[in-house]
C-alpha cells in the first residue's frame, strides 16, 4: 500500500499487486482517505488489518492528523476507520514509528518550525486515539524531520535545526518509555554546521551495547550528502561523522 498527495493535493491511498519476480506491477484499489489536503504521508501497520497514515492539512491549513484505514489481505477493500488531529495548529513532514503495545511516536515539524514529538495511543481497531505526551525537541527550527528506533526505549530523530546556523544538520537520541512518556534530549550532535534540508536517518548496523552505526542523507544545494554516525550508549547519541559522501543530483525532492 502506499499513502501520498495525489489530485488538489488531497490525501490518496493505493494498494498495489507486485509479483515474486517484480517484473509486473499493478494498481489494486484506491482509496482518496482525506478530501481537503493529504500531505507528506506516512504509513504504517498498527494491528492486523489497520493502517494507520500520519499526513499533514485541512482546508483551513497544515494541522497533524491521524487517518486509520483497514485493507483487507488481497488489496480490494480499503475503508476508512477513524481520523484524529494530533496537532490542531501546525504539522510537516510528520514521521510515525511503533514503540510498544497500542503506543506510537510521532516526529514532525511544528508550530513556529519548531521540532515537536508526540506518543499516540492508537486502539488495535484504529478507533479510538488520543495524544500521550508533547515534547519539543528543538525550541527554535524542527525542520524536515526523519526519526528511527535505535535500542530498547532510544529513539533518534535527524532534522535541520539552528545550532550553530540556520539549518545545520543535527540529530538528538530521546528516551521513550513503552507506556508514551518522553523523557528529555539524551544527546545531540551537529553532524553538519553547513544549512541543508531534507535529512534521512536510517539503520547501517551494530546493537546496544556495541555502537550502532546509523547513515544520515541529506540535501545541500544541489549535492546530496551521506553521513555515517555513532550512537554510542541508551544515554547519549555522540561520535564522530565516519564517511560523507557528496554527489550531484539536480533537482532532488523529499527523501
Amino acid at each position: 500500500a502506499v499513502a501520498y498527495q495525489g489530485t488538489d493535493v488531497d490525501g490518496w491511498l493505493k494498494t498495489l499487486s507486485i509479483s515474486a519476480d517484480g517484473a509486473t506491477l499493478s494498481v489494486v484499489q484506491s482509496l482518496e482517505y482525506n478530501n481537503t489536503r493529504g500531505q507528506y504521508a506516512d504509513m504504517i501497520n498498527t494491528s492486523g488489518l489497520i493502517w494507520a497514515i500520519a499526513f499533514c492539512g485541512n482546508a483551513l491549513g497544515s494541522l497533524g492528523a491521524i487517518r486509520t484505514v483497514s485493507i483487507s489481505l488481497d488489496g480490494a477493500t480499503l475503508t476508512p476507520v477513524a481520523i484524529f488531529n494530533f496537532d490542531a495548529d501546525t504539522c510537516t513532514y510528520p514521521t510515525i514509528l511503533p514503540v510498544a503495545g497500542d503506543i506510537y511516536i510521532v516526529a514532525y515539524q511544528g508550530p513556529d518550525n519548531d521540532g515537536f514529538i508526540k506518543t499516540l495511543d492508537i486502539s488495535q481497531d484504529g478507533v479510538t486515539m488520543s495524544v500521550v505526551d508533547t515534547l519539543e525537541f528543538d525550541e527554535v527550527n524542527g525542520n524536515w524531520p526523519s526519526m528511527v528506533a535505535v535500542s530498547g526505549d532510544i529513539y533518534a530523530v535527524a532534522y535541520s535545526g539552528a545550532d550553530p546556523i540556520a539549518n545545520a544538520t543535527v540529530v538528538k537520541s530521546i528516551h521513550v518509555a513503552d507506556d508514551g512518556t518522553l523523557g528529555a534530549v539524551q544527546g545531540s550532535l551537529v553532524f553538519d554546521a553547513e544549512a541543508a534540508t531534507y535529512s534521512h536517518i536510517f539503520y547501517v548496523r551494530g546493537y546496544f551495547p556495541d555502537p550502532g552505526v546509523y547513515g544520515i542523507i541529506y540535501k545541500q544545494g544541489t549535492d546530496m550528502n551521506l553521513v555515517t554516525v555513532d550512537i554510542e550508549t541508551l544515554e547519549e547519541a555522540s561520535g564522530t561523522p565516519g564517511l560523507t559522501v557528496a554527489f550531484a543530483l539536480l533537482d532532488i525532492g523529499l527523501m
